[in-house]
């Protein structure tokens, strides 16, 4: 089976709540029919979720935004 995970999400897919840099999350992985599920969770949501769907597997991290491409930022002097 491939597992095809997708990138972490800027916002806690239970609150909707976007995580703040340095902020704590967790992470879990579901096995679905359709191969595995990850979910990022605050830490306010994180233990009502662990009890209610226990997970595959998780892990814990700080986010960190993803950097600016360069590509996509404005020269000033095109301002």
């Amino acid at each position: 089976m491939d597992w095809e995970i997708k990138s972490r999400s800027d916002t806690c897919q239970i609150t909707g709540r976007a995580f703040q840099e340095d902020e704590v999350y967790f992470t879990a992985l579901y096995l679905v029919k359709e191969g595995m599920e990850r979910v990022d969770l605050c830490q306010e949501a994180w233990p009502a979720q662990q009890e209610s769907k226990p997970p595959l597997s998780f892990w814990k991290s700080v986010f960190k935004p993803n950097p600016v491409d360069a590509s996509e930022t404005v020269d000033p002097s095109d301002a």
